[in-house]
């Protein structure tokens, strides 16, 4: 991490405070999604990965080609991160999969907690 980031180990963070969130988006959806997230701090970290999905959908057998997210925030942050992926999802019923973290590098999970605390207030307004 950047040199500004020592001071990392001194934020208190519970580890179930941390979440991991899910989802699959079409290509065309991600950069406008993702900067959003960012930019209102609702996630520390978007990882993006390609990704090959098969599903049930309207008694069909769908085959897509999407883009995996995967977010890491706080217990805090989640709904409304849910919210910002509802937004600009086009999927009726898009994934979204919020799951706690048990464990983790203590550093890195205090730094998820720190970049979308309370010294980052969230910005007002629709980023769509």
């Amino acid at each position: 991490m950047p040199e500004g980031y020592k001071a990392v180990r001194d934020v208190p963070v519970r580890m179930t405070d941390v979440m991991v969130v899910l989802t699959t988006v079409p290509a065309a959806h991600i950069d406008v999604l993702v900067r959003c997230i960012l930019g209102k701090r609702l996630a520390a970290c978007v990882n993006e990965f390609p990704v090959r999905s098969h599903y049930w959908w309207h008694d069909a057998i769908v085959d897509e080609e999407e883009r995996m997210l995967i977010m890491k925030t706080t217990r805090e942050h989640v709904q409304a991160l849910i919210g910002a992926i509802r937004v600009v999802h086009p999927y009726e019923i898009p994934e979204i999969i919020a799951l706690p973290v048990q464990a983790g590098f203590a550093g890195y999970l205090a730094w998820v907690a720190l970049e979308t605390g309370e010294r980052h207030p969230v910005p007002e307004g629709n980023c769509f």
